[in-house]
Order: structure tokens, then C-alpha cells, then sequence
């Protein structure tokens, strides 16, 4: 399995859940009420993915022989364009909060750390994810705790304009499912597996609908939909006043952790499917990696400006439910 020690199931949850909270920040400019259709969208492909992919070896060796090649080689190139799109988005973010112009130091900030663990297990990876799963609980708290009361109710009514593509990027954004498996093996699923996933799943398909909700509520449908990071605006005018004034810088850095544990589940994903789908041996499996990070930051460094959030709407998610859907089919449980 690719000579590296790969996250319990445990800790798959964990990576998946906070690989969707990294997402779901750009997807809150969507209608919230999509979640409706988005929960057994999920639910179905969750269920499909427990069928086939949850024994005790990773996507990788399912997908080590003939077609099951060129589909690994899909994923990684997939990977390697929503790594490049989240690049950009988080050093734009990044940029925008120090008052800078230039996001590309930051987004290469942003993949050092990953790179030297590109070296290191990817249980050690999903040990860290756990940590920071913790912190953006924490986060997500305040934030309702202090935006809720801030909603107009009247904005929440429900309505059928973006209610399909909203719950398509719901969907989308919480479904990173083949690179989570990909880092996943060595043991048979502990009893009752299958319904802690979709619990979890469940969990983070509400809480992505939550964010949108609260952001719709905040600010209006209108504004909401004319703004490139709708969720970190309305934390503008959170705070408690005497101490913590303004949450939106706080809640924008916090968000690192969870668009590092994205890019980490997209970079050692990818070094996962090298080595045992792609049969490249172990002991290049970082050196792999290394190169799938230098084409996600050429990548980012190449999309046109302005383009980047609405591919993270649209094109990332569509992606990301057309291979959900069709990597467990293509799999070989069966043996290789």
C-alpha cells in the first residue's frame, strides 16, 4: 500500500468533514434551502461508496488494473485542478486580509507544510486534521452564536430560483470522497461504520446548508449573490463589542486549517493513487507529491482573474459528484 501508514476510518470521517467546511465557506453565496435536495444526494452516493470501497484496502489497490489505471490517473488530474482553484482562493483570501495584492506567496505559504509531509504518513496528517476539526468547531460556534440573532427571517423564505444548483454545489463541496478513501485502509471497518458515515455525512451536508442560510439571512439573497465570499463579509459585522469587535479576520486565518486539510486530502490522496494504483514505487511517493503541488500552483498561477470562485461553485462540485459516483463502479472490490 504504497510503504505509508494511511488514516483509520476513524479519521477518514474527520479528513472528509473538514475537507467539506473548507469548501462550503466559498459555496455560501448558494440557496441554503438546496440542502434539501443535497442530504440524499449524498446519502445515496455515501451508501454506494460503503457498498463497494469500505473493506480493508484502500481505493488505490481497487483501481490497480487495467481501466481502473486511467481512472486513477483522471482522479489525480482532478485533483490537481481543484487543488489549483482552492490555491488560489485561499491566497486571494489571504491576501485580501493582509492588505496585500499578491496572492501567490501565500498560496505557496499554504503548500509548504504539505509538502514536507508528503514524507510522512498520512496517518500522521489525519492526526493533525483531528486537531483542527476541534478548532473549527469552536469557530462555526461563535459564529452562530453571534449571527443568528442578526437574521432577517423574512430573507429565509424559501424559493425555487438556485434551489438545483445550490444543492448540485452543496453536494459537490461536501463530497471529496475518492481522495478520503484513496488515504484510507489497513483493517477491516469497525461495526456500525456504515451508519457513523452517514451520520457524519449527513452532519456536514447540514452544516454546509446552515453556513448558506445564515449568510442569506445576513445579508439578503441579493447581496449575497453579487459577492465573491459571502460567508466572510457577513462575519463582518459579528463581534461583542469591548472585545472581540470584528470576526471576520479571525474567522478568515482560522480557515487556513481547513484549506489545509482540503489541500493535504487532494496532495497525499493523489501520492496514495501514484503508489498503488499507478505502481509508482514508495519510496518516490513524496517526490510525487512534491510535483502534483508544483502543477496544482501552476495551475491556480494560470486561471484567469475573477474566474476562480465561480469554478469553485460550478465546475469543482459537478466534478467532484460525476466522480463520486462513478470511481466506486469502476473499482474492483473483487480482488485485483
Amino acid at each position: 500500500m504504497g510503504g505509508h501508514t494511511l488514516a483509520s476510518h476513524r479519521q477518514q470521517r474527520v479528513l472528509a468533514l473538514v475537507a467539506g467546511l473548507s469548501a462550503g465557506a466559498q459555496l455560501a453565496g448558494e440557496n441554503g434551502w438546496g440542502v434539501v435536495l443535497a442530504l440524499p444526494l449524498v446519502l445515496v452516493l455515501v451508501g454506494l461508496w460503503t457498498r463497494r470501497c469500505s473493506g480493508d484496502r484502500p481505493l488505490g489497490d481497487l483501481l490497480s488494473r487495467g481501466v481502473g489505471r486511467l481512472w486513477a490517473a483522471v482522479l489525480l488530474g482532478w485533483g490537481v485542478f481543484a487543488l489549483g482553484v482552492l490555491l488560489r482562493l485561499s491566497g486571494e483570501r489571504l491576501a485580501q486580509l493582509a492588505g496585500g495584492s499578491s496572492w501567490l506567496p501565500r498560496a505557496a505559504l499554504l503548500l509548504l507544510p504539505l509538502v514536507w509531509m508528503a514524507f510522512a504518513p498520512a496517518a500522521a496528517f489525519a492526526r493533525g486534521a483531528e486537531i483542527f476539526f476541534f478548532i473549527m468547531v469552536g469557530a462555526l460556534a461563535l459564529v452562530f452564536l453571534f449571527g443568528v440573532p442578526g437574521i432577517r427571517w423574512e430573507r429565509l423564505l424559501p424559493t425555487g430560483e438556485g434551489l438545483v444548483s445550490g444543492a448540485l454545489a452543496l453536494a459537490g463541496g461536501a463530497c471529496w470522497l475518492p481522495w478520503c478513501a484513496a488515504l484510507t485502509g489497513g483493517g477491516e471497518p469497525p461495526a456500525g461504520e456504515r451508519g457513523r458515515r452517514l451520520i457524519w455525512s449527513a452532519a456536514l451536508v447540514g452544516v454546509l446548508g446552515a453556513m448558506a442560510l445564515l449568510t442569506r439571512g445576513s445579508l439578503g439573497p441579493a447581496l449575497t449573490g453579487e459577492m465573491e465570499r459571502p460567508f466572510f463579509v457577513m462575519t463582518r459585522g459579528l463581534g461583542l463589542e469591548g472585545a472581540l469587535e470584528r470576526m471576520e479576520a479571525p474567522v478568515a486565518a482560522l480557515w487556513v486549517f481547513a484549506d489545509l486539510v482540503l489541500a493535504g486530502v487532494l496532495l497525499l490522496g493523489g501520492r496514495q493513487l501514484l503508489t498503488d494504483a499507478l505502481a509508482l514505487p514508495s519510496r518516490w511517493g513524496g517526490w510525487g507529491c512534491a510535483a502534483l503541488a508544483l502543477a496544482a500552483l501552476g495551475a491556480a498561477a494560470t486561471l484567469p482573474q475573477g474566474w476562480a470562485p465561480g469554478a469553485w461553485s460550478t465546475w469543482v462540485p459537478w466534478g467532484n459528484l460525476l466522480l463520486a459516483a462513478l470511481t466506486p463502479i469502476v473499482a474492483r472490490p473483487g480482488g485485483k
